[in-house]
């Protein structure tokens, strides 16, 4: 993870005038933020920003650091002070959106602890491999003893748990769900919070590969949704991809290229889109739900929420896939957007559903380039599982002229039916083409679905 000094700490943590090339002698970052909670053993990238021109200094690496409570303590810090303002515009962090902030906004845009990309670390590292070892070691500046505390001894704690969010706004604070700058963000949050009127409940956050996804109760459905954060996305299967399916196919012993498997699976051409962050149901509607929501009426009180805040990350994300959705039939669509929009929700478009399938990353399946032994998938990087297993309605109109994706996230009209994602017809292991509708990048329409589709509702992010 990657986290900042403010100008002042920086400058009492040397003595003398800091300047590339000097190694700050320090083993803590003095913070209990609860964002630091995602380093899982991992290391921790200390910076700091520079006058007069915003220069990005990488100050220290500490290996990974452990909670004492008040602070992130690690071996001491062996890596020179050096000038990463090269790389402002190459950090990526696990949103995908890079380092977004006006002039003279940089430090405050790095006010909450960054999750760092394999990429990213491999940026700094190379920037300040060179001359570590010979570098000369900066003292700390004397810091006066602390005062003895004057109550009765008590008997040492270990490093406390993270604190579960209490709050939507709090989830909200803790997550990259947004570029905008930290007080635009501030506002979005207020607006939210006005516009949410506890309809959201935070459960707690999970780490998916990495990324921490704050997962929340959708108090009047009982559903759980997921924080899907925004970014550019490459929508569509790329040449890469075909490659990647060609080789898996080569490897299972299939004939054929995945080039011609694809030509009947109204694949998407490569296309580039901004998805804002929203709200993603972990799963579909469940047929008592569906019933529930034509005749309408509040859901239950989500009574396997307390359950799911209570289980451990792997039994959390076996529980994600494991219910059956119900299926209605297409003309039955509309009435139910109509429903849903009560509840506060709506389907997704068809880039917020690729979106949220690729989890932020560049793969044919969800879950990897890997042909599928069953449609059942583990979660991925945003806690999405079994995305694809089911004939899942979007919102927008499908085009037979032209397989042509989104090019952005809102929803088209003016096609023949909707647009459906996922939906396999016949085990992937016996069928070599069945495969297809599991593509992050494949598309079909609904009027090819005679036996319905499920709906995954989503609660909309403005921002």
């Amino acid at each position: 993870m990657l986290a900042i000094i403010s100008k002042a700490i920086f400058e009492k943590m040397v003595s003398g005038t800091p300047k590339p090339g000097l190694v700050v002698d320090t083993d803590r970052y003095n913070s209990n933020t609860p964002r630091l909670s995602n380093l899982a053993g991992g290391d921790l990238f200390l910076v700091t920003v520079r006058p007069p021109d915003e220069a990005l200094w990488l100050v220290a690496i500490l290996q990974g650091p452990k909670s004492s409570g008040s602070a992130w303590v690690a071996t001491k810090n062996v890596i020179p002070i050096t000038d990463v303002s090269a790389l402002k515009g190459k950090l990526k962090f696990d949103t995908g959106a890079g380092i977004q902030a006006k002039p003279g906004a940089l430090g405050m845009s790095l006010q909450t602890p960054r999750i760092l990309t394999d990429g990213d670390v491999a940026l700094l590292r190379g920037a300040a491999g060179a001359g570590a070892a010979s570098a000369p070691v900066v003292a700390p500046a004397p810091v006066p003893p602390p005062a003895p505390e004057k109550s009765a001894p008590s008997r040492p704690r270990g490093p406390p748990r993270p604190r579960a969010p209490r709050t939507f706004a709090e989830a909200l604070s803790l997550a990259h769900w947004t570029r905008a700058s930290p007080s635009r963000q501030a506002a979005l949050v207020r607006a939210l919070v006005l516009r949410a009127r506890g309809a959201l409940k935070p459960l707690r956050s999970f780490a998916f590969g990495g990324v921490s996804v704050p997962a929340f109760v959708h108090v009047p459905s009982g559903l759980v949704l997921h924080l899907v954060p925004g970014g550019r996305t490459a929508l569509g299967v790329t040449d890469g991809e075909r490659d990647a399916l060609t080789e898996a196919l080569r490897a299972r012993g299939s004939g054929g290229s995945a080039a011609a498997l694809l030509a009947g699976a109204y694949a998407t051409p490569t296309r580039e889109a901004d998805v804002p962050a929203f709200l993603l149901a972990t799963r579909c509607l469940l047929a008592e739900e569906l019933s529930r929501l034509v005749l309408g009426g509040d859901g239950p009180p989500a009574p396997d929420a307390k359950s799911l805040a209570r289980a451990g990350a792997s039994a959390y994300t076996a529980r994600l896939g494991e219910a059956e959705p119900g299926k209605v039939p297409v003309e039955r669509v509309p009435v139910l957007e109509a429903a849903l929009r009560a509840w506060g929700l709506r389907l997704p478009s068809e880039a917020e559903w690729e979106h949220a399938a690729r989890g932020g990353q560049r793969a044919p399946f969800p879950w990897g380039t890997a042909l599928p032994a069953s449609e059942r998938s583990a979660a991925n990087r945003f806690g999405m599982a079994s995305l694809g297993a089911h004939p899942e309605v979007c919102a927008d109109t499908f085009h037979y002229s032209h397989a042509g994706g989104p090019r952005t996230a809102q929803p088209r009209a003016g096609g023949t039916g909707l647009v459906v994602r996922g939906g396999v017809s016949a085990p992937p292991w016996k069928d070599d083409t069945a495969w297809r509708p599991l593509l992050c990048g494949a598309r079909r329409s609904s009027v090819d679905h005679p036996h319905g589709v499920a709906l995954r509702p989503v609660w909309e992010i403005v921002g």
